[in-house]
């Protein structure tokens, strides 16, 4: 890669949010190793936008307009070797330089987010926090049963004496489960939108603009919020990541590793 050239990359592939996210974070993440400093970004999805602005410019940051680009590339094919070693611990750490180097968490949304979570103190101490995968997983491997979750949550509460367990999840049926197991020990966001049958939110064409609009800030807030707790269990998946590189210190167990992109 020639660091003296202008580039332009573009994510127009409709998928989930954080498919989208992590794969432009991995190409920000190979532009600085490269030192390549003259570049835009372009990102827009059908699936969560109801109107074509730059995605980039809301969830990472404004990048200049040039007037013309010697390289005009998608970020899966600048960054793709990266996800070889993805899960790796190293990897999570050094993908937080690069979220700190280009001033992520300085991102409004982010802001936002972490301090409405602060204002209302909604993870307070010894909370284990919890990310369940559901509709997104047809085409990576079997889903855990939620019997096999709760079980290990019970382990971590005896081992570790938790108080409070956060459910991450994207279905309705999973926080009606853990309510009738977890009582007042449950938390939850009550405005996060959820499926109510087991279909995907980004691939739903009948979504309103304002529900296409909200789910990318819904996602968004289920992942920081589970970076907030004292130990997470999670799943092999983009949003488990994201909980992780921003925020590599935490413990963290990955308990269901047969979900994973072929």
């Amino acid at each position: 890669m020639n660091k003296d050239l202008k580039y332009c990359i573009k994510q127009h592939q409709p998928t989930g949010f954080f498919s989208d996210f992590n794969t432009i974070l991995a190409c920000l993440h190979y532009f600085l190793k490269n030192d390549v400093k003259n570049f835009s970004a372009i990102w827009h999805n059908d699936y969560i936008q109801s109107s074509q602005y730059n995605m980039f410019d809301k969830f990472f940051f404004t990048t200049p307009i040039f007037d013309s680009y010697d390289v005009i590339d998608a970020p899966a094919s600048i960054s793709g070797s990266f996800w070889k070693c993805f899960n790796e611990h190293e990897t999570y750490v050094d993908i937080n330089k690069t979220l700190k180097h280009y001033n992520y968490f300085e991102n409004p949304i982010y802001k936002q987010i972490v301090e409405d979570n602060n204002k209302r103190r909604f993870i307070p101490p010894k909370t284990l926090g919890v990310h369940i995968r559901g509709t997104d997983h047809t085409q990576h491997g079997p889903l855990l049963t939620l019997d096999y979750y709760l079980d290990q949550i019970y382990k971590k509460i005896k081992e570790n004496n938790y108080k409070q367990v956060f459910i991450a999840t994207d279905e309705n049926r999973v926080i009606e489960f853990f309510k009738k197991c977890a009582g007042k020990c449950l938390i939850y966001h009550e405005d996060v939108t959820r499926s109510q049958d087991g279909r995907a939110f980004h691939t739903n064409l009948s979504l309103t603009p304002d529900q296409k609009d909200k789910l990318p800030i819904d996602i968004l807030k289920e992942a920081i919020t589970l970076s907030m707790c004292d130990e997470i269990l999670v799943t092999s998946s983009n949003v488990s990541a994201y909980s992780i590189y921003i925020r590599p210190e935490i413990k963290y167990t990955f308990i269901d590793k047969d979900i994973q992109y072929h």
